[in-house]
C-alpha cells in the first residue's frame, strides 16, 4: 500500500503468540518502532501498563502516524517484547524482530 508523503495515517497493531495466532494486547512491556530510516522513528511504548503514542480502540491497539516525519521509502516495524520469565538472569525474556509492514511512503 502506498501512502503519500506528509499524509497522516493509522496503524492497527496486532500481536500473535508463538504459533502465530492472534492474541490481545499483552500485559508486559514492549516497544514498537516504525521507521523508514533508523534516525527517525515513530515509537509505541507500553511500560508498566501505560501506553505512550497509542490508543486502545475497540480492544485493538492503534497508533496515528505523520508520514512526513519518517521520510520516503519502505516502512518497517521493529518489535521489542520484554516478557517476564524467571528462567533468565534478569527475569526478562527479551524478544526482538523486524518486518516490512507492506506500506510504502511515496
Amino acid at each position: 500500500m502506498d501512502i503519500a508523503f506528509n499524509s497522516d495515517f493509522q496503524i492497527n497493531i496486532g500481536f500473535v503468540d508463538d504459533d502465530k495466532l492472534p492474541i490481545g494486547i499483552p500485559d508486559y512491556d514492549f516497544v514498537i518502532s516504525y521507521f523508514v530510516f533508523r534516525d527517525s522513528e515513530h515509537k509505541v511504548i507500553q511500560h508498566d501498563g501505560v501506553i505512550t503514542n497509542g490508543s486502545i480502540v475497540d480492544g485493538q491497539l492503534v497508533t496515528y502516524v505523520n508520514a512526513g516525519t519518517l521520510g520516503r521509502g519502505r516502512l518497517f516495524r521493529r518489535t521489542a517484547l520484554m516478557i517476564p520469565d524467571l528462567h533468565y538472569p534478569d527475569g526478562i525474556r527479551d524478544i526482538t524482530y523486524e518486518e516490512y509492514t507492506g506500506i510504502n511512503i511515496v
